[in-house]
């Protein structure tokens, strides 16, 4: 007789229920522990460059950064297609790779190309920024905090107090505060004045940039003692600044607070955060390229929950915690995928009419779901939409692998029912003819 799983199966029913039921604990312990993500771990074919010419024209962008960057960088390897952008203050050049270019290598090609032209750039122009185009960049959470203080205090704590607690949450990138007052040392000229002096701004600013720096000296050797000398020269009050001395056409000496107005004031600010009507600071939480975006919102939460307790005076407001939304998509998902089980186990039901075989079809859903479950985490695969999209789609093929099965039992019953009574007639048949005989 040829053996199948069917055959096995059937005929050792106590190992197949025990299989069954191993397999439904692994499946079980699995859900529990399984990572969750809004979406898989895919590696886009897209890097882009960004520079920064801070008060430039596009105009002036596009000719002196972005039109030398697209030519350094038209001949990297593996280009598909590239575009630009040009704004002011910004130039950002974008690049389309094949699908199966290794990014990490394309990237650091990009930098080698960036640096022949590099020198060429403006000088105020800042260094380009290469980086990959990934799915998981947006922040993981946003958190608000007000109080009843001023700004620049407020600033103050959650710069030094707060964001520390976010940095050394683990999984977690970078932590960035917007909304705040930073302050700054405000110098401003009087134009005419300047150029009765013969001086100007680009001059000033120049000698200024001179004049505020710290440059190692070499060391002093005194037995077996050595000492690294340094020429300290960086500015510490307005008071020092004021007394910056300018030589201007006849020779003669002047100090910087006699041409300029001085100040310690703030930036102006370019965003304003409020929650409820009250001024406030907001956070943005990155996580790691490798960190799963559940565990690290568990481990921010538990953090707030520790700052709230450490600082009543202060309010914690989460603004956009991503996953909420990710738990509710994927919940949503599987509402999805259970509803469609029902109806499909329902319709079987009408259409054969017969529990029992119901009941088998109607089971081997969940286990085989439950299979996968186990064999995602064991190969380190996330819960995500895509994954849930695939296992509700993967519902209706499981009834119909189910009914195949189920119709391959029935026929193998009635195949060793026919041959038992063809045994028996054959055994009837051969008793007759020996009785007759006789």
């Amino acid at each position: 007789m040829k053996w199948s799983v069917s055959h096995v199966a059937i005929a050792r029913p106590v190992a197949t229920i025990m299989l069954t039921l191993m397999v439904v604990v692994l499946g079980i312990s699995a859900i529990v522990d399984i990572p969750r993500d809004l979406m898989p771990d895919i590696e886009l074919p897209v890097a882009i460059a960004i520079t920064n010419y801070p008060n430039a024209s596009p105009e002036e962008v596009e000719t002196m950064v972005t039109q030398p960057l697209e030519q350094a960088l038209a001949s990297v390897e593996n280009l598909n297609e590239m575009m630009s952008y040009s704004m002011e203050g910004t130039s950002v050049v974008i690049i389309l790779f094949h699908m199966d270019s290794d990014m990490n290598f394309a990237t650091l090609n990009m930098r080698e190309k960036i640096a022949l032209v590099s020198e060429y750039l403006p000088e105020s122009a800042s260094e380009p920024m290469v980086m990959k185009m990934d799915m998981n960049m947006m922040p993981v959470m946003q958190v608000y905090v007000s109080a009843d203080i001023p700004l620049k205090e407020l600033t103050s704590r959650v710069e030094n107090q707060v964001l520390p607690y976010f940095e050394r949450s683990a999984g977690v990138a970078s932590v960035s505060a917007f909304g705040g007052e930073k302050e700054e040392i405000a110098v401003e000229f009087n134009q005419e004045t300047l150029l009765g002096y013969g001086l100007n701004l680009s001059t000033i600013a120049r000698i200024l940039a001179a004049e505020n720096i710290n440059l190692p000296s070499g060391d002093v050797s005194k037995g077996k003692t050595q000492v690294i000398v340094r020429t300290l020269g960086e500015l510490r009050s307005v008071s020092e600044l004021e007394q910056i001395p300018l030589v201007v056409a006849d020779r003669s000496i002047l100090r910087l607070g006699d041409v300029a107005t001085i100040t310690r004031t703030f930036k102006e600010r370019d965003s304003i955060t409020r929650i409820d009507g009250h001024t406030a600071i907001g956070i943005m939480v990155s996580k790691q390229s490798d960190a799963n975006t559940v565990s690290v919102s568990k481990a921010l939460n538990k953090e707030l929950a520790k700052l709230r307790v450490t600082y009543p005076e202060l309010n914690f407001s989460t603004g956009y915690d991503q996953a909420e939304f990710i738990n509710s998509s994927i919940s949503s998902v599987a509402q999805a995928a259970l509803s469609g089980s029902i109806l499909a186990i329902f319709v079987v039901f009408l259409f054969l009419r017969n529990f029992r075989s119901t009941l088998v079809i109607g089971l081997s859903i969940p286990v085989s779901l439950l299979a996968t479950f186990a064999a995602m985490q064991y190969r380190g695969i996330t819960l995500n939409l895509v994954t849930l999209s695939a296992l509700t789609l993967a519902v209706g093929m499981l009834v119909d692998n189910s009914i195949v099965v189920l119709e391959n039992i029935f026929r193998l019953e009635i195949q060793d029912a026919r041959l038992s009574m063809h045994q028996k007639k054959e055994h009837l048949k051969f008793s007759s003819l020996f009785w007759g005989r006789r």
